[in-house]
């Protein structure tokens, strides 16, 4: 019975790494294979099209060029109280913690928080 079970284990982890493999040996597809697939019937004009990626880089605060009120209000406020994108530039910039008064939204946090008070008290 034992050694039944031990070959039913070792052909199923077989056939899933065989399985995984598979997938593994697959290239990615081209944008032209993406757009067949997705868009069939659908012939995207070529002025639709772009060279991709930016030539320069990004400003900083590019939003703000759109002199667009609500949109400026929009952005301050998920980058005030968006947890997951403070997390993200905590972790881009090398950040140690998050300085926050809210601290159950960083429960998960792969990043620790910490409160402006608990950043003033190690400080002294």
């Amino acid at each position: 019975m034992r050694a039944s079970v031990h070959r039913a284990a070792v052909l199923a982890a077989t056939v899933a790494v065989a399985a995984l493999g598979g997938c593994a040996l697959n290239r990615p597809p081209t944008t032209d294979e993406l757009q067949r697939q997705a868009l069939p019937h659908t012939n995207v004009p070529a002025v639709w099209k772009a060279a991709g990626g930016a030539p320069d880089p990004v400003a900083d605060y590019w939003l703000s060029t759109f002199d667009d009120p609500a949109l400026s209000a929009l952005v301050n406020e998920a980058q005030a109280y968006n947890a997951d994108l403070q997390v993200a530039a905590a972790r881009a910039c090398g950040a140690s913690y998050v300085v926050t008064r809210n601290l159950k939204d960083f429960r998960e946090s792969p990043i620790p928080a910490r409160t402006p008070l608990e950043i003033l008290a190690e400080l002294g």
